[in-house]
């Protein structure tokens, strides 16, 4: 995922179902976005990050790559927030993400 990417969605730009599957990803062109899944369409989701809890370093400094993770590791929470929108469900989703990045950079 690339620095600019992750900054936008710290500072509260959409995130879709589509990016899961693109996070290893680090060049997209915008063609390369379109995900065509069999089957029909039972909801779309564009939550937004509204908190970050940092817990042993800065998440901006750990996900740019300008700080390692401690010894004992980092976490960082996102606290998702966000409509459901489909021919099938609608609604609104909220959710925490917890990452936790291991001394060797793994997450």
């Amino acid at each position: 995922m690339t620095q600019d990417v992750m900054r936008q969605r710290l500072e509260g730009a959409g995130m879709s179902s589509l990016d899961a599957s693109q996070t290893n990803v680090e060049t997209l062109k915008s063609a390369e976005r379109k995900v065509r899944v069999p089957g029909e369409l039972v909801y779309e989701y564009t939550p937004l990050v509204t908190r970050v809890v940092e817990y042993g370093a800065s998440a901006d400094a750990l996900l740019s790559g300008q700080v390692s993770p401690e010894p004992e590791g980092a976490r960082i929470d996102f606290y998702l927030e966000g409509p459901v929108i489909g021919p099938k469900l609608t609604g609104t989703v909220k959710g925490v993400d917890y990452l936790y990045f291991r001394a060797d950079g793994r997450a």
